[in-house]
């Protein structure tokens, strides 16, 4: 496989493999993991690339794949590097170094004809918008016996709207989206060196603020109780936050009521989420330089014990896997607002980590090729394995073969509580597939909510009330125009179409 330059914090297969991933034991969820040391090794998990189906190119070439990386390159690599050993002549270049490669590599490619013959969607572009401009192609006109290829696959994990456009496919999921997105990860060693029990003492906001503040005090000025990627995700922690709260809103349309069909960046549970974080300031409890820290900032300073806890996914377990074999930390969910209570968090069902084919790749063979394993119950297997169960499938097929095998304790427990918090909530394309037409038509509102919020803590906004409500009108309003220009190019939508009076956020929506 052709070698790429990685980006710091993205991840080496061959060395996750080789220190054992998954068969260490770590801490989770406020209690010791342990693992059986003696028992007999499983199988490692390996990537069989099957006999093609189709007539492959047989001149010396190169195939690229582009996309964001972290926990999906161990099994993407994997995939392109046994692929290169089955077919020595197709050079495989996968490159994996986060969401800014993406956006820049993708569109530049699109725009000069060089875009990479596979590739993640970058952020700023809708699908909609990307099948309407002809960057990409569907899948069922290139994965041989595709009607057999997809009975693998549940009947509602591809969605109008969102992987089939027109009736034909055009993307599919390498991932469930049945992750939860934000935990409060902890260092087991600071916790308890404070007399702090994650079991005890972290169930609900009040309880997680005095323990901050009991950290802070014993640290002496060089250990804190809460560390954040605040330049990079500030308004995502509020908003996750407010869920904890009982916001109804989910992260595939962030600040979106279904109940009532409209934007709500101006409730309650924003306004408290948004206090509670700004009490940790108050307290001198928020590690310094947290409101301008990136993601890696963060990743790099847990490990060396200078604070207590965190807000972020399971996605850096392997990372720390990694670079800091040594580190003993756990995570549970996001504690709720008040002590006894539940968290129920949205989500839409659509998978994650889609991937696309460029419509002018030269070899749409090879990505037929791929896709028809990557999309297999045995390709999915591997990508959980190999994950080491920080990734599920959409497959519950794959998901349950993969149970017999070394997963991480971190990945499975990061599994049980998202099945735990998380519920489906409503798919507006899954009953009307058109509301895709509005996507096309919507336009980016500046500034953002991370924006208003570090504007917030800056002091650059003193109202944030006000700020909230503005950017919530801002957002109803172009929701409108959007679906307006829509309409005038003939698509039958309206704003009745986002309403689904009958979700009800602590069960999985199924009408």
């Amino acid at each position: 496989m052709k070698a790429t330059p990685r980006s710091r914090g993205e991840l080496s297969r061959r060395r996750l493999l080789g220190m054992g991933f998954g068969l260490a034991g770590l801490a989770a969820a406020g209690c010791q993991v342990k693992v059986d040391d003696d028992a007999a090794p499983r199988p490692a998990a390996t990537v069989s690339i099957p006999d093609p189906q189709l007539e492959l190119p047989d001149g010396d070439l190169t195939f690229r794949w582009v996309d964001s990386g972290s926990l999906k390159a161990l099994f993407n690599e994997a995939v392109l590097e046994a692929y290169h050993e089955k077919h020595p002549n197709v050079t495989t270049d996968y490159t994996g170094q986060g969401w800014p490669t993406v956006n820049d590599t993708v569109t530049l490619g699109i725009r000069n004809g060089t875009a990479p013959d596979i590739f993640a969607m970058p952020q700023s572009v809708p699908p909609a918008t990307a099948v309407e401009e002809g960057w990409v192609q569907p899948i069922d006109d290139l994965i041989p016996d595709f009607d057999a290829w997809r009975e693998q696959w549940p009947a509602d994990a591809l969605v109008p709207g969102e992987h089939i456009f027109d009736g034909k496919v055009y993307t599919l999921p390498l991932g469930s989206s049945l992750v939860l997105s934000q935990l409060l990860i902890y260092d087991v060693a600071v916790l308890e060196s404070a007399g702090v029990d994650p079991e005890r003492d972290l169930g609900s906001w009040d309880q997680m603020r005095a323990a901050a503040r009991t950290v802070t005090q014993q640290g002496g000025g060089d250990v804190f109780g809460l560390i954040i990627p605040g330049g990079q995700r500030i308004g995502r922690i509020v908003m996750e936050l407010a869920v904890s709260a009982g916001w109804r809103s989910s992260e595939t349309i962030w600040g979106f009521d279904f109940s009532t069909g409209e934007y709500a960046f101006d409730a309650p549970e924003i306004m408290a989420a948004l206090e509670h974080l700004r009490a940790f300031e108050a307290d001198g409890s928020l590690f310094p330089g947290s409101l301008t820290f990136k993601n890696d900032d963060v990743v790099g300073r847990m490990p060396n014990g200078v604070a207590g806890m965190t807000f972020h996914g399971n996605y850096y377990v392997a990372e720390w896997k990694q670079g800091s074999p040594g580190w003993e930390f756990g995570f549970a969910g996001q504690p709720p607002q008040e002590e006894g209570g539940a968290v129920f968090e949205p989500y839409q069902a659509l998978g994650n980590n889609n991937v696309w084919v460029y419509a002018d790749t030269p070899y749409p063979t090879i990505a037929a090729d791929l896709l028809s394993y990557v999309g297999s119950v045995e390709g999915q297997t591997q990508l959980v394995r190999m994950t080491s169960g920080l990734l599920q499938s959409v497959i519950p097929e794959a998901n349950e073969a993969a149970q017999g095998f070394d997963l991480d304790p971190h990945g499975v427990k990061s599994a049980e509580l998202a099945r735990e918090q998380m519920r489906k909530c409503p798919i507006p394309s899954a009953r009307n597939p058109e509301v895709s037409a509005a996507l096309v038509e919507a336009q980016t509102i500046k500034p953002d909510f991370n924006e208003l919020v570090q504007g917030v803590f800056t002091g650059d906004i003193t109202d944030a009330a006000k700020a909230f409500a503005e950017y919530n009108a801002t957002l109803n309003r172009s929701l409108d125009e959007s679906i307006a220009e829509a309409r005038a190019k003939g698509a039958d939508i309206s704003r009745d179409d986002w309403v689904f009076t009958d979700w009800d956020p602590t069960q999985d929506y199924t009408a």
